[in-house]
């Protein structure tokens, strides 16, 4: 599951990508957004965790997915670059409700201009490809998953 999970992230972020070539601005947002949560999410399939249901990290993201790996020293970087996805997957939330419905009466297309939807694609991009980072270094056991009793 973990792995239909990055793939679904993968293909949302190409997704996002062939919006903003179309120059659809908002769309692109909504499809970057969407890309960061299914990175996210993947990493809870990856300890065993039901991801949260909320367009983001969630409030246990920390304690539940990295306090639940056991990094290497090859590895221990990606603590960081975990917090930054989580960070990251907290400030895009809002990109999902405001991408479709708007804000307060105004159009998504009056508030979403190119410069917002390409740093969401650069964070989009990062936190997948983060997120692949971790699972691929789980598959080649320099980073191992603590079971929980």
């Amino acid at each position: 599951m973990t792995e239909e999970y990055l793939e679904d992230s993968a293909r949302a972020l190409s997704r996002a990508r062939a919006l903003m070539s179309s120059y659809d601005y908002v769309g692109a947002i909504e499809a970057a957004q969407h890309s960061t949560e299914l990175s996210v999410k993947a990493l809870y399939l990856l300890v065993g965790e039901e991801p949260p249901k909320e367009h983001h990290a969630g409030a246990e993201f920390l304690k539940k997915i990295i306090d639940r790996l056991d990094f290497s020293s090859a590895t221990e970087y990606l603590k960081v670059d975990l917090g930054r996805a989580m960070l990251i997957s907290r400030m895009y939330e809002w990109a999902h409700t405001v991408s479709i419905y708007g804000y307060k009466g105004l159009s998504a297309s009056s508030l979403i201009e190119k410069k917002d939807a390409e740093i969401a694609l650069q964070y989009a991009d990062e936190v997948e490809s983060t997120c692949r980072l971790v699972v691929d270094a789980v598959n080649r056991k320099e980073i191992t998953i603590r079971h929980t009793i």
